[in-house]
């Protein structure tokens, strides 16, 4: 039998330290974490936030990782849900061109909030946000732009990638990561069906699901490690076309292989499609004082 894919992926991921990592990879980790708290302090006020709040019970025994809408520490699966939701809201959050994933909004609240709960060092949370945003691109790739047609590649891809990510902070071994994967991915969701606050949801079930998967495979509970490569399994059942070596493509993570630091952070507030209309906007709008500017220029070399 061969290895699954689902385990090779593992076996690279597990195997990241934070030494080995480059420089601009270390400092993608701090800068992507600077950028999602902007993001979801910006929309922890959103309606959907607040109804969220209300509907979860966040006055838990738990104490494990803090929810940034209400500034205290509830579980921690609860936590990643929350943060998740509300640093998507706003459409503030980081994307990743050509996976088609906002990553840092399922990563990061999933990451954080383990790391929280089991209080890992700085440097475990850098890899294993590391670790997941390089399962999520792969996993991406892989799908897209086939898999875009119905799904919302953040809520299910999303879940795979913050799996990636809890995965390698808990140290899963090779077989657990490989059970895990399998959790995750018969929990991804996120149709690319947008009415209502539909869409805010998808990044806080992704990490809260990322997490679960996680935390389950720890425990001994097992999944389908054949979850991309399966007949009934993610890629197939979610892409009409798709490309299984992408998944392990440029690996092991040699300095060169590395790719979360391809990840872009939005200067508006929106979908990133609509960015190169409202720049052309802001374009026009200056251009009348571009105008004036540049005749005055003239007029001051003329003399």
């Amino acid at each position: 039998m061969t290895k699954s894919i689902g385990k090779d992926l593992s076996e690279h991921l597990l195997a990241l330290e934070f030494d080995s990592l480059p420089n601009q990879v270390v400092e993608f980790g701090k800068v992507s974490l600077i950028d999602w708290l902007g993001a979801a302090f910006a929309g922890s006020q959103e309606d959907s936030v607040k109804i969220l709040l209300q509907v979860l019970p966040t006055e838990t025994l738990e104490k494990e990782s803090t929810i940034l809408p209400l500034n205290k520490k509830g579980s921690a699966l609860f936590a990643a849900m929350i943060n998740g939701v509300a640093s998507h809201a706003t459409e503030m959050d980081d994307f990743h061109k050509t996976s088609m994933v906002h990553l840092g909004v399922t990563v990061i609240p999933a990451v954080l909030a383990l790391a929280e709960k089991i209080q890992s060092t700085g440097k475990d949370y850098i890899t294993s946000v590391v670790a997941g945003f390089e399962a999520g691109i792969r996993i991406g790739e892989a799908v897209n732009p086939s898999h875009w047609e119905f799904w919302h590649p953040t809520g299910t891809c999303g879940t795979l990638a913050a799996f990636a990510g809890c995965g390698r902070l808990l140290r899963l071994t090779s077989q657990q990561m490989a059970f895990g994967f399998g959790i995750a991915g018969t929990q991804a969701a996120g149709l690319r069906f947008y009415e209502g606050m539909n869409k805010h949801l998808h990044p806080g079930k992704a990490a809260m699901n990322g997490l679960l998967a996680a935390l389950l495979a720890r425990q001994g509970f097992t999944g389908d490690e054949r979850v991309f490569e399966g007949d009934t399994g993610f890629c197939k059942a979610t892409a009409k076309e798709f490309n299984l070596e992408k998944i392990t493509e440029r690996l092991p993570f040699l300095p060169q292989n590395f790719r979360s630091q391809e990840n872009s952070y939005k200067p508006y507030p929106s979908c990133r499609h609509t960015h190169p209309a409202i720049d052309a906007v802001l374009k026009i709008h200056r251009m009348p004082y571009l105008l004036r500017r540049n005749k005055t220029s003239q007029r001051s070399f003329s003399t």
